[in-house]
């Protein structure tokens, strides 16, 4: 996944913030997320 033709990845640097987006208002900490289940999506490898 790293090779694409004659290109390759050398690296990838997470940069800024992660966000958090979620259906309902009062989930609006991490600390209000505590005990909920959250998802990946695997479709994004980086």
């Amino acid at each position: 996944m790293m090779v694409q033709g004659d290109y390759d990845v050398g690296g990838i640097l997470p940069i800024g913030p992660a966000y958090l987006f979620v259906n309902v208002r009062h989930i609006n900490s991490v600390d209000a997320m505590a005990g909920k289940r959250i998802v990946a999506f695997d479709y994004d490898k980086a």
